[in-house]
């Protein structure tokens, strides 16, 4: 995926998220659960394998993984990757790669929210 593709699907996430801190669904200072599910929902939305993460097979084809390289590319334009804290501690293979992406891809929607004035 482009770019431009990824990040119309992470906007609309941001905006989902924002409407629900708008109406009071999400409190404004506590958007980590909204944040996680707008990832974890819309995982398949960027091409990627349903079902968690350290399920995949170590190896799910080139497709997966030029598409987690797409996905790394953009967060590390648009915030900051998400460096291994223990994350993925016991993951192998493109999981790896998948929990980098997925913890990432929260990053850029922290930030989306942060410059739409929506959070803190």
């Amino acid at each position: 995926m482009t770019h431009a593709e990824i990040d119309e699907v992470v906007t609309n996430w941001a905006n989902a998220i924002a409407e629900q801190i708008n109406e009071g669904e999400v409190e404004r200072d506590e958007p980590h659960d909204a944040i996680f599910e707008a990832v974890d929902d819309g995982w398949t939305e960027l091409g990627m394998p349903a079902g968690r993460i350290d399920e995949w097979p170590s190896n799910p084809g080139g497709e997966v993984l030029r598409g987690l390289g797409d996905i790394i590319d953009y967060c590390e334009s648009e915030a900051w990757l998400e460096d291994d804290y223990g994350l993925w501690e016991g993951l192998n293979g493109a999981a790896v790669l998948g929990c980098q992406a997925f913890f990432s891809l929260q990053n850029v929607l922290w930030q989306k929210l942060r410059d739409m004035n929506v959070i803190d």
